[in-house]
């Protein structure tokens, strides 16, 4: 027989969840929407527990089925709602989520676990092992317990050989997480990858699991960040709820402009943790890290770009009217800042030409623009562009060596353009002037708006980020 499944639901008794989530309810918008076969949810709480052991009864094969009171065509359920029961009925799986959080190896390890049981015995030894253990099943529907997955996979395994474990939350193969070699797929990490964490730290990956996933995906769209991240629903995510200031009549923040008008001080209340996808809300802030370990950078080598002559300590573009310059640039101020503004207003051909687009308004930035071409790379010949019909203005500098140098370290692939410009891995490790004197150019250009994932996730980690 063919099933349409949704397996991975939560009752009243967990946190953000509707008290109209009853098994009632449930089996009837599963009827509305076609579904066959519901997970519980939550059998470890203890009060849910009590519901499924009166209102269930087996329907063989593991799956179970509300009792029936009376018959016809509209017959009432125990609980409260009535159901089409002409029809194929609506049937349960015994499941739960179990969020653990445990030390191992120096490290604290967070993983989410689902939990399918074929009986309800099995599930009572299992609720039953969990207490020994000094869990509190009570405080959630989804509850928190200090015991290693792995011992929790043998403890199901144990009360019953058919308990089916799976990691609950995951990132779609595209999404992109931080590595020490930038910005990868997760599809792509392999074991050996240093990835970073929530407390930024770069870690090695040991083992890789993948999973098949059919149903909903959250998308996460931070504010200066539209492009977002897609997740699972149990993807938990480092943020805290926020409150209504009663002093300005917003969202008390505890930022310096809040700080210095606010009377209330709600922000003082605030708890920062693990907040999954499923329940968060508008208005919630995520909270990430940033690098403030810092890499002396002094240079950056040009000789390892491709298709130079190097000689002596230059390097050479080649050709009749090909330019030289020096093998080392030096890592400076001018230098960050150039780089800030090319990730804002920058532009490439991909051959010959890197260019700059401003508001005619803007015109001391594109004075600054063109002093640091002459400091960082002593160039000075340039062009400036005002098309008819068009507030803006465009410098263009023509130099192989210039769109080699810009598409090496600013782009992810080409075709070159805004939606695929980057921040190396690098240059968020250096000291603190330099990365601000990067921000003061990409503020300028964008006032922190950016088309490209890459660059936002880049940026957001910065220790000069506000």
């Amino acid at each position: 027989m063919k099933f349409v499944a949704d397996l991975h639901l939560h009752s009243k008794y967990s946190r953000a969840v509707s008290q109209n989530m009853t098994l009632a309810n449930m089996a009837q918008w599963g009827k509305i929407k076609g579904i066959n076969v519901l997970a519980t949810g939550d059998f470890t709480h203890p009060f849910w527990f009590e519901v499924l052991k009166n209102e269930l009864e087996p329907a063989g094969n593991g799956l179970y089925k509300l009792r029936i009171k009376g018959e016809g065509l509209r017959t009432n359920y125990v609980g409260s709602g009535f159901i089409d029961t002409k029809k194929e009925p609506v049937y349960f799986l015994l499941s739960c989520e179990i969020s653990s959080i445990y030390s191992a190896g120096g490290k604290t390890r967070r993983i989410h676990t689902l939990f399918f049981f074929p009986s309800l015995d099995s599930v009572e030894k299992f609720n039953k092992e969990l207490l020994k253990r000094g869990s509190n099943l009570r405080a959630d529907g989804r509850p928190i317990v200090g015991i290693p997955s792995d011992m929790l996979a043998e403890i199901a395994l144990t009360c019953d050989e058919k308990a089916l474990i799976i990691p609950a939350h995951c990132l779609p193969p595209d999404e992109l997480i931080h590595t020490r070699e930038g910005l990868k797929r997760i599809g792509e990490i392999k074991v050996g990858d240093l990835v970073y964490t929530h407390k930024n730290r770069a870690r090695q990956v040991t083992e890789i699991f993948k999973r098949k996933f059919e149903g909903n995906l959250y998308h996460v769209k931070p504010w200066y960040f539209s492009l977002g991240t897609k997740v699972t629903g149990e993807h938990p995510f480092y943020a805290f709820k926020t409150s209504y200031c009663p002093s300005t009549g917003d969202r008390c923040l505890p930022t310096l402009a809040h700080k210095r008008v606010c009377k209330h001080k709600l922000y003082e209340r605030y708890k920062t943790g693990w907040i999954p996808a499923e329940m968060l809300e508008v208005g919630d802030i995520l909270a990430f890290p940033r690098f403030k370990n810092t890499t002396p950078v002094p240079f950056i080598f040009l000789e390892s770009l491709p298709g130079l002559k190097v000689g002596n300590d230059q390097v050479e573009t080649g050709g009749s009217r090909g330019k030289t310059f020096p093998k080392e640039l030096l890592m400076t101020k001018e230098f960050c800042r150039l780089v800030g503004y090319y990730l804002a207003e920058g532009y490439t051909n991909g051959r010959d030409e890197i260019g700059f687009t401003f508001h005619e308004k803007e015109t001391d930035y594109v004075d600054d623009v063109i002093k640091l071409m002459t400091v960082v790379f002593g160039f000075s010949h340039h062009r400036i562009y005002k098309r008819n019909g068009i507030k803006g203005i465009e410098i263009s500098f023509y130099s192989k060596l210039l769109v080699k140098f810009f598409i090496s370290h600013f782009y992810i692939k080409s075709p070159y353009r805004a939606t695929t410009k980057t921040v190396p891995d690098w240059m968020l490790h250096l000291s603190e002037e330099f990365q601000a004197e990067i921000l003061k150019g990409w503020w300028r250009g964008d006032q922190g708006y950016t088309t490209s994932r890459h660059l936002m996730s880049g940026m957001k980690l910065s220790r000069e980020s506000y």
